[in-house]
């Protein structure tokens, strides 16, 4: 089973785990729970629908000034940066937070709980909300009931939330962790033969030289069709895709150091075609190379701070 396979399955029982784990903090605390899928960027709420009632759209029906949630994804990225719970405020008051799932160095999914009044209603609209936003009186009324109707209470109190919410958060990775390393070496014991664990050994030493699935076929002493059938019954793909799933694995970590150019470490992970590295790059990360290096510097600057 190849890395990027494990990882997905890791992150489908991962999210759905949060999910349960969102349900329990709901009934618990009365906050609501989101569970951010940070690649796909998707939101699974609990409860279910709420964020239709949320303040964000409370605002835009009186406004209609529309609202969106990039806050709140780039205070997933924040939390990454510090590896640790964010309590943050909303660009309207009100208190959340972050609590970032980080894999390998890399931010998985997070889950984000609130809002949260540590103040008064009516200082809330009074020092971020009306001089912004032009309010008739009876929207004022409006917002101050919504307001009233969410959690409120200290700031000491939604430190012990958010400690709550890190512990559950890690208590899920590790047990979906567990899970897969079970299922991984299930099926490395059971499936893969000992003629396919050779390969895999053999790509891993010699994925930066051109390789194919005949020099393969030559250091296991097998017929290349024979091979290529076994291949992929065992590993569910061909083996071009598995070495190139090993390359762009290795090249990523390249980009992460941020010291060689974007050729250079085509080369050293075996692309020999510089626009057939890039197509194979996209494919398999939705990026190109260098608005993956981008990111990664972006990333590793901001870790530095």
């Amino acid at each position: 089973m190849i890395r990027r396979e494990v990882f997905y399955m890791k992150k489908e029982i991962l999210l759905s785990n949060l999910k349960k784990a969102g349900d329990l903090f709901y009934a618990l605390t009365g906050l609501w729970t989101l569970v951010i899928d940070i690649e796909d960027k998707k939101l699974i709420e609990v409860p279910y629908n709420h964020l239709n009632g949320c303040f964000c759209k409370k605002i835009t029906s009186l406004t209609g000034i529309e609202t969106n949630f990039d806050h709140m994804y780039k205070t997933c990225e924040m939390s990454f940066n510090v590896n640790h719970q964010i309590i943050y405020k909303c660009p309207f008051g009100l208190c959340n937070i972050i609590v970032p799932i980080i894999n390998d160095g890399h931010l998985v999914a997070a889950l984000q709980a609130g809002p949260y009044l540590d103040e008064k209603p009516e200082d809330i609209l009074k020092k971020d909300i009306m001089p912004i936003y032009s309010l008739t009186k009876n929207d004022y009324y409006k917002l101050f009931r919504e307001l009233k109707s969410y959690p409120k209470g200290d700031i000491n109190q939604l430190i012990v939330f958010s400690e709550a919410l890190r512990v559950i958060g890690k208590a899920e990775w590790d047990e979906c962790t567990a899970v897969i390393e079970q299922k991984t070496e299930f099926s490395s014991n059971i499936v893969c033969s000992n003629l396919i664990t050779s390969i895999i050994r053999f790509v891993d030493k010699n994925y930066a030289d051109n390789i194919k699935l005949n020099d393969a076929a030559k250091y296991a002493y097998v017929n290349p069709s024979h091979l290529s059938r076994v291949f992929n019954k065992e590993m569910n793909c061909n083996f071009r895709t598995y070495l190139n799933h090993i390359r762009i694995d290795k090249a990523k970590s390249l980009m992460e150091k941020g010291d060689l150019s974007l050729v250079e470490i085509a080369n050293q992970v075996g692309f020999t075609d510089q626009s057939y590295f890039n197509k194979v790059f996209k494919q398999m990360t939705n990026l190109t190379p260098h608005q993956y290096k981008k990111k990664a510097i972006h990333t590793m600057a901001n870790s530095q701070k």
